[in-house]
């Protein structure tokens, strides 16, 4: 790795062929959207978008801070010697049922697959 000097050290020179690589993809992902006529539904519904897209984040944001949260928690709790006999079997809970939720959320709530299905294009919950 050829290096370059900053004053007194040495500090190794990177490549710049991964933001290469990464530039290509993201042009040839544009021009994929353009070629098929996305982009211009995107630009026609980019309120709605952006309305969505807020509404995600501030969700991803409120749900990691309180699995953040209970998890550090839990740690906690779970690492008390008084609490040595039950933290395997606690663990095992927990990790199983984190993943047997995802799956059933969709099952749980069909009504909002039904609703998403319905409203037409364009609206947000069917209103416009």
């Amino acid at each position: 790795m050829p290096l370059r000097s900053l004053g007194s050290s040495t500090v190794p020179q990177r490549s710049l062929l991964p933001y290469i690589v990464l530039g290509v993809i993201a042009l040839a992902i544009v021009w994929g959207l353009v070629a098929t006529g996305v982009w211009n539904d995107i630009l026609k519904y980019r309120k709605d978008i952006v309305y969505l897209l807020k509404q995600h984040l501030v969700l991803v944001a409120v749900s990691g801070s309180a699995a953040i949260v209970t998890g550090v928690l839990m740690g906690v709790w779970l690492s008390r010697p008084w609490m040595a006999r039950h933290a395997e079997a606690t663990i095992q809970v927990v990790t199983h049922g984190g993943t047997m939720t995802r799956p059933s959320a969709a099952i749980a709530r069909p009504d909002m697959i039904d609703a998403e299905m319905t409203c037409p294009p364009g609206s947000i919950d069917g209103k416009r």
